[in-house]
């Protein structure tokens, strides 16, 4: 009886090694998982292309990271990456990388420590003809912990400074689905001298009658009170004052790349 079980093994084993040496001999190689936190992303490995060129998808949450596992991969001769799409790794010419909105990077070229792909979950967005670096939060807080919580990422509540500005954005957010009936806290103050607001990313006061309020906004809140000190984006109408402490919304981080 022992010595069937022990034949039982050894076939099973032999079997085992049979399976994995062949797998090894028709699979391209898998690029190796770092140790230094990208076990925090999701990444998946699919062939997308046949001989001479390997080219592997995977889902990086920042263009370091996709720069770091290019790197840690011996055939990998760049990567291209776009904001929500991850990366793609090449093994031969990048020429043909180029396009469909992703960024080109070849193994030698250094990451600009100022773009806004070097920012984890940040994308570039064009507002009013200017891109913006930015991370939309679908978080419902209120108006006091959107402001800390953009502050630990390094980055300022998002400055909708035009009606244009204002327009770009909801666009861009209807269109994607991102755009929630909570709407989004902005990151306008007048936390300090009543009536007075201004943009916390660059200390700009601006006046109750600038275009980027509301028909009958700012009101000031209940007469008297004076507690509506933060503005308030909500669908398909321009800046409101709300209070702070009273209700909860979404939010968007910016950071400032000038």
């Amino acid at each position: 009886m022992i010595r069937r079980m022990s034949t039982i093994t050894t076939v099973m084993l032999l079997w085992l090694y049979c399976v994995s040496f062949c797998m090894s001999q028709f699979l391209p190689p898998q690029p190796p998982v770092p140790a230094n936190g990208m076990n925090q992303c999701r990444f998946y490995h699919m062939v997308l292309n046949t001989a001479p060129e390997v080219k592997t998808k995977t889902r990086g949450r920042s263009v370091l990271e996709c720069g770091q596992r290019c790197f840690q991969w011996e055939q990998c001769t760049g990567f291209r990456y776009k904001a929500g799409e991850g990366c793609q790794f090449y093994s031969s010419d990048l020429t043909a990388a180029s396009g469909d909105g992703f960024t080109v990077y070849s193994r030698n070229e250094p990451v600009p420590a100022d773009s806004c792909d070097s920012h984890v979950d940040f994308e570039s967005m064009l507002l009013d003809g200017a891109y913006y670096c930015i991370q939309v939060v679908k978080d419902s807080v209120d108006g006091k912990e959107a402001r800390i919580e953009c502050d630990k990422l390094g980055a300022k509540v998002i400055a909708l400074e035009t009606r244009a500005k204002i327009e770009d954005f909801r666009a861009i957010l209807q269109a994607r689905g991102d755009y929630s009936s909570a709407g989004f806290w902005i990151g306008l103050y007048d936390v300090l001298t009543e009536g007075a607001f201004v943009w916390d990313k660059d200390n700009t006061v601006i006046g109750e009658d600038h275009e980027v309020w509301d028909s009958g906004q700012p009101n000031g809140g209940t007469p008297g009170q004076d507690d509506q000190d933060c503005a308030y984006l909500e669908k398909e109408r321009f800046l409101q004052d709300k209070n702070c402490d009273e209700m909860t919304a979404y939010y968007v981080c910016e950071i400032d790349l000038s």
